[in-house]
């Protein structure tokens, strides 16, 4: 097993374009969720799985107070699918 090199730097950045544009012009490499490649592709860079990675915790946000009356459905769809995904079936 090779052994990763001492880490050089951090750079800091503004938001996920800007991060994009380091990584493809070789100032950076990033670790991001399996949701980057399809929306931020860019033609510079390759996507590849990292295996035993961590799961990612997901959220699903609303504003306080009234919100849109389709977020009880929202919410149960939601379960269900994660349930099929854990389950190994597929929803609906």
């Amino acid at each position: 097993m090779r052994t990763a090199p001492a880490l050089a730097a951090t750079i800091e950045v503004t938001n996920t374009d800007e991060w994009l544009i380091a990584i493809a012009a070789g100032r950076a490499v990033g670790i991001s969720t399996s949701a980057t490649p399809s929306n931020h592709a860019h033609p510079s860079l390759v996507y590849r799985p990292l295996a035993d990675a961590p799961t990612v915790p997901v959220v699903l946000a609303w504003r306080e107070g009234l919100g849109h009356p389709a977020i009880p459905d929202l919410l149960a769809l939601a379960h269900e699918v994660l349930a099929a995904r854990h389950s190994g079936h597929t929803a609906r």
